[in-house]
Parts: C-alpha cells; structure tokens; sequence
C-alpha cells in the first residue's frame, strides 16, 4: 500500500495527493480482542488528526466503508475463482475414478480369480484345495508310518526265533493291523475266492474270542483235565465253531488237521495284506504329491491376482475417499459463495479527542534517550573502575582480611615536635585498631613483622612509624628496621643520622649498640639503613641478615620491618621468608586492585604468611561506616604525631 500511495503522489494529481496526505496521517493499531468476541477475531483501532473534529470524522466513515467495499470485493472473488478450481478438479477426479473402476471390472473379468466366500475377504478356490491335499497327505503318511512300525515289530519277532503261531497275538493286537484288514478284505476275498462277509468290527470280536477259547483250554489241560473230559470236548466245539466263522476252509478241516499249522497261515496272510496295504498307501503318495505340486503353481499364480486385484480396489477407494471431500468442499464453498468470508464490525462510530501535539511526544523521547545515554555511561565507567569500593572488596579480591583503616590526611600539617599531643584523635585510634589486630591475629605471637605495600605512595613507611609509636605505648618494646635500602626515610622522620645502620651491621662494620638509636619514645627504638650499598638484594640475602634477626628477636618484643615496594624491586621477597608475617598497605586508587592482585600472588608464591591489609587514605566513599564522617565533624584531619627532640618535620606519607 505504500509503495501505491509513492507511486500515485509521484504522477501528482491532486486525487493522489489528498490521497498520500490522508494515508500519512492515517493511524492503524491492533488491539486483544473485546469480550464475547472469538480468538480468531481481531479488533482495529483507526485514527486520524486534523484540525477539524468534524472533517476528521467525515474521513474515518469513508475509510472504514472503502474498507469494508474492498473486502467483500476481495473475498468473494477469492470464493468463486476457488470454487472454479475445486470443479474442475471434481470433473478430473471423477473422470479418473471411472476410468479405475472399469479397469478393475475387466481384471475381474480376465483373471481366474474365484473367491470362496461373498467378497475378497475370503479364500479362494486354489488355497481350499491346496489345504485339503495337504491334509490328505498327513494322514496318508502318518498310516504309511503305522505300517511300517507294525511290519518292523513283526520282522523283529521273527528275527528272535519266534514263529507265527506265537506272534498272531501280536499281529491281532496292532492298531495298523486291524486298519490293514478293513482296507484290503475285499480284494483278498477276491483273491483267494473265499467269502469275506464278516466286517471288521466283527472280524476282530471272532479272532478275540478264538484266542480267549483257547487259553481256556490251556487252562483245563493244566488243572488235569484229560482230552475226553466233556468241559474240553465242549470247549472244542466252540474253538471249531468260530474258527469256521473266522474261515469256512479252515472249517471244513476234519478233527485231525493241524491246528498250528492254521494259525501260522492266518498271520502270513495279515503280514502280506499288511505289505500289500503299505504299496498302496506308496502309490497314493505319489499322486497326491502331484497333485499337491500342479495345485500350488496355481496358487501362486492366484496370489499375484490378489495383489493386484487389493492394490487396485485400495487406489479406487483412495480416490473416491478425495473425491468425497472435493464434494463436501464444494457444497461449503457454494454456501458462502456470496459472503465475504470476513465478518467486519464498526464497534464504535468516530470520536473527536484533543490530539497529543508533537513536541510532547519529541520531549518525552528525548527524555528517555537521555536517560538511557546516562545509563550507557555510568555502566561505561562502572567497568573501566578498577578501584576498591569497600572493605568486602578487598577482602574478596584478595583473599586476606582488612586490619585497618586509616583516614585521609593532609600532609602539609603533619608535625612531629609534640608526642601524644593528639592521643585521642580519630587517626590515632585507627593505628591502635591495626595494633590490637597484631596481638590478637593468632594464637602464636607474630614479632618480626615485615612492612610493605605494592608501589611506591601507599603509606607503608608512615604505618611502620605510627604503627611503632602505638606498639611502644601499649608498653611493648618494638624497634624499627628501615630495610628500604634505595630509598629510605625513617631516618628522616625520627631525625636520625645517616651514618651507621642495617648495612654497617650487615658489612660487619659496628656493632648492634653503635647502629640502633632512641627515637625519644619510651620503648621504640630505630635501626636505619645505613649507607646505600650497591647490591641491597644480596646483603639482604646473606646469612648474617637472618643471625641480626634472631639476635635482635631477644632484645625486643616486636621487630618491624619497612621494605620497599613488592612491585618495583625484589628485596621484599628477600625479606618475606625472614619474617615472621607480613602487613600489606595499600593505598585505593583508579588502577589498586590488579596491583594488589599482584603483590598478593608474589607473596604467595615466596610462601609468606600474611596478616592482611592496611587501607591508607581512606575517604568518604570507601568508608560505608560513616569514619570519614567524624573526621571532617571534628575537624581532625592530621595523622599521629611523634616527638624528636624537639625537631619538627613536615611528616611524609610513602
């Protein structure tokens, strides 16, 4: 729309620019919508501004009916181009499902494809009659395998030396055998010529009773009943009478015939049936397995017809199912066919307001630019800081607790001609915390205690002096040892010679009496530097360094030690393993925290124990506890000042 409304300005008529003009104006936001609205529904919010109320509700009426034209124009002929689209695709569709359908008639039609129930859900013809041969071929073999375990048992009778009289017991008694009798009674009758009339059933009842009569008799002739005995004579008789049921030829044998020799020709002829029944069942094999094999190719031939005959019955109701939805979609389209298809609502007619002039809108952004801008920049700076901002800092920063704090102080007004004039000063107080946090910081007593600080101008000189003046007021005998041999100054501010000190010791060039001198404080003595020597690290390093420190721990309670910088030069790390602990004075500046950082890893690294961290020149800011406060409310804003003699020395903080 905006590129139209470029274009029209561009041919310049004053349609197109009324046009432009009102687009330009024109305000268009989207709200959540109203209550008893669906999801679906969403409501517009439409404003214009002019300088009549009137004319600007004139214009919202017209741009709401253009809008509402272009919709219903819009999707209706949206509906019918789409309902022309759905036709032909119906028309297509119903075309190829008719094509589907008449193919499938004509395979239907051409394949021998017989199904057994009333629809292709059943069997067919070719597997029914496949599963009956196969069947019929179970139970032939099985039979075949009943014979021969019958003729096996008989051969293996045979075999162990007995006859056939003994084995007709065996030979009635087998299942195969009785089945062998009915199969084959016919043709045997036909055979031998002789009247096969007794059925199976009552063949078998004959022989069983032929048998029982003659253990019958077995039975009288062993309990001594003679031949002539009329229970045997009678028992005969019934031998005789089933046996010619049994045989009309054995029958007619008189009462001399051999009637072993009946018996014996009775079992040869069931084992031959039995041989005779077995080839049979051979020879049926054989055909059904034939047959078995002919009716198999053609089941196989069957099942590629069924897959087919599934595959085209799944791709006809595939397309009827598509094309049931084109005609329900078509029925859906023709019912709306003359509706939008957007239900388009004026909630509310146009309302004249006052309209928000545009410098408020300006000074509001520009208030919250300025704001963001100063946001940008204090974060900017909050990170470039590289400062400590509290005690916590310090301590989590470093790892080593803050014993002390001492305030900020104006060096011009630091006097020295007056000790304990100003015992009850804040300052003063902040050494004698640094001094109680000495003696109580362990459980062993901490001495020889070295003083140093990571660079130049933190104040570790001005400590040991003021740190010194409160140990020796506690009544504690404490000396101080400048081993700052390249630049010292505790001479200076004691007002000390330069002449014999630590390196006239250490050259072995005086002795302890001549090199430590009073300080004009009760128990705090100094021991300078002496003349500086070329090679301060190796003095320091020498042996004779550690046998003065243990001389001396027996003349003082405690010993410190003022040590140059950790970060300019190494005589600090000398010293470090020497002492019994370390204080470490800092001084807070934009760029103190990676040097402290530093000081305490070299520290760490020399294996020093350190008691923690003294902060010097401590101000508003970095005090939360309001110290800083008192100060400038008591007006005391000069450090601790020590007596010599009456001399007076500007005091300088290192």
């Amino acid at each position: 729309m905006v590129s139209l409304i470029s274009e029209q300005r561009a041919k310049g008529t004053p349609e197109d620019r009324l046009t432009y003009s009102i687009a330009n104006v024109l305000r268009v936001t989207s709200d959540s919508p109203k209550p008893g609205f669906g999801v679906s529904h969403e409501v517009m919010n439409v404003a214009f501004g002019g300088k009549e109320g009137d004319d600007c509700a004139k214009v919202l009426s017209a741009v709401v009916a253009s809008y509402q034209k272009f919709l219903k124009d819009t999707y209706r002929s949206g509906n019918v181009e789409a309902l022309e689209l759905i036709d032909k695709a119906r028309e297509v569709l119903q075309k190829d499902l008719d094509t589907k359908e008449a193919a499938y008639r004509d395979f239907r039609r051409k394949t021998p494809l017989l199904w057994k129930g009333k629809d292709a859900n059943g069997s067919t013809v070719h597997q029914d009659r496949l599963f009956q041969v196969d069947a019929q071929q179970t139970s032939l073999r099985m039979r075949k395998a009943e014979i021969r375990a019958s003729l096996d048992a008989i051969e293996s009778a045979l075999k162990g030396g007995r006859g056939y009289l003994e084995i007709l017991p065996l030979i009635s008694g087998l299942p195969a055998n009785r089945e062998m009798i009915t199969t084959t009674q016919l043709n045997s009758a036909r055979a031998t010529g002789e009247p096969w009339n007794t059925g199976r059933p009552a063949r078998e009842t004959l022989e069983e009773q032929w048998f029982n009569l003659q253990l019958e008799e077995g039975r009288l002739l062993q309990r001594g009943f003679g031949p002539a005995h009329p229970d045997v004579q009678a028992l005969r008789e019934r031998i005789d009478g089933v046996r010619g049921m049994i045989s009309p030829a054995a029958a007619r044998r008189g009462p001399g015939d051999d009637e072993k020799k009946w018996a014996e020709d009775l079992a040869r002829l069931k084992v031959q049936l039995l041989k005779q029944e077995l080839n049979d069942n051979e020879r049926t094999d054989k055909s059904l397995a034939a047959l078995f094999e002919h009716d198999q190719q053609e089941a196989k031939v069957s099942a590629l017809h069924e897959i087919e005959d599934e595959s085209r019955r799944a791709d006809i109701e595939r397309s009827k199912l598509l094309y049931e939805s084109i005609i329900k979609r078509v029925q859906e389209i023709d019912t709306v066919k003359d509706y939008g298809g957007f239900n388009m609502h004026v909630l509310a007619p146009p309302k004249v307001e006052p309209y928000l002039k545009k410098y408020v809108l300006v000074l509001g952004v520009s208030l919250f630019l300025g704001l963001l801008s100063g946001l940008g920049g204090a974060c900017l700076v909050e990170r470039r800081d590289r400062s400590f901002r509290t005690p916590q800092d310090v301590s989590h920063a470093l790892g080593l607790p803050v014993v002390g704090q001492v305030p900020y102080v104006r060096v011009d007004r630091v006097l020295l001609h007056k000790a304990g004039a100003r015992l009850q000063a804040p300052e003063a107080e902040a050494y004698r915390a640094i001094r109680t946090a000495l003696y109580f910081c362990s459980s062993a007593p901490q001495r020889v205690i070295q003083i140093t600080s990571p660079l130049p101008g933190d104040g570790k000189t001005t400590l040991a002096a003021n740190l010194g003046f409160c140990m020796a007021q506690s009544g504690k005998k404490v000396l101080l040892i400048d081993a700052d041999l390249r630049q010292p100054r505790l001479h200076r501010i004691f007002g000390a010679a330069e002449g014999v000190g630590l390196t006239s010791l250490l050259a072995e060039k005086a002795d302890i009496e001549e090199a430590i001198v009073a300080t004009g404080v009760a128990g705090l003595s100094l021991l300078p530097s002496g003349p500086l020597p070329p090679n301060p690290a190796e003095l320091l390093t020498s042996s004779r360094f550690k046998e003065l420190l243990d001389s001396l721990r027996e003349c003082f309670d405690f010993i410190l030690i003022d040590t140059p910088p950790l970060l300019a030069v190494t005589d600090p790390c000398v010293v470090a393993p020497r002492a019994d602990a370390v204080l470490l004075a800092i001084r807070n500046s934009r760029n103190s925290r990676p040097k402290a950082q530093t000081a305490r890893e070299i520290l760490s690294a020399m294996g020093a124990r350190v008691l923690g961290v003294v902060m010097n020149g401590v101000g508003r800011r970095f005090s939360p506890d309001g110290y800083s406060a008192l100060l400038s409310r008591t007006g005391m804003d000069r450090p601790l000042a020590v007596h010599h003699d009456g001399d007076s020395r500007p005091g300088l903080a290192n």
